[in-house]
């Protein structure tokens, strides 16, 4: 029995220049694609997203040769990430908020003086 490939690829992006943009292909940026080639060559696009999480649904799939049913495991964990996103939102501080005025601020400390210290321990 010949089985099917899944890849996960990303074509490189350029800058204005031709350069290649640095760190285009981290693996949290997006524009990752897992293909899945047939046994017969026909290629197809499955799914876009971050490198991590197409990893995590190629190994979902580690095991299953029969390209239906890994189309079928690849749609249903597309599905549990996307559920699974959630929304970070930048909240400015807020003095009369009682969880802004529990928490002390940051702030920088005095340098150790050396002459508290011999051989590196305190004296």
């Amino acid at each position: 029995m010949r089985r099917r490939l899944l890849l996960i690829t990303k074509d490189p992006e350029f800058d204005n220049r031709g350069e290649v943009v640095l760190g285009q292909c981290e693996p949290f940026t997006s524009g990752w694609s897992m293909l899945l080639i047939y046994p017969d060559g026909k290629k197809e696009v499955l799914v876009t997203g971050t490198y991590s999480d197409l990893r995590k649904i190629q190994e979902g799939c580690i095991g299953i040769d029969d390209p239906t049913a890994v189309c079928k495991r690849v749609m249903d964990m597309r599905m549990i990430l996307i559920k699974s996103v959630t929304e970070t939102v930048a909240v400015g501080a807020n003095r009369n908020h009682q969880a802004s005025t529990d928490r002390e601020p940051t702030r920088e400390l005095e340098p150790l003086r050396t002459a508290d210290y011999v051989d590196g321990e305190p004296s």
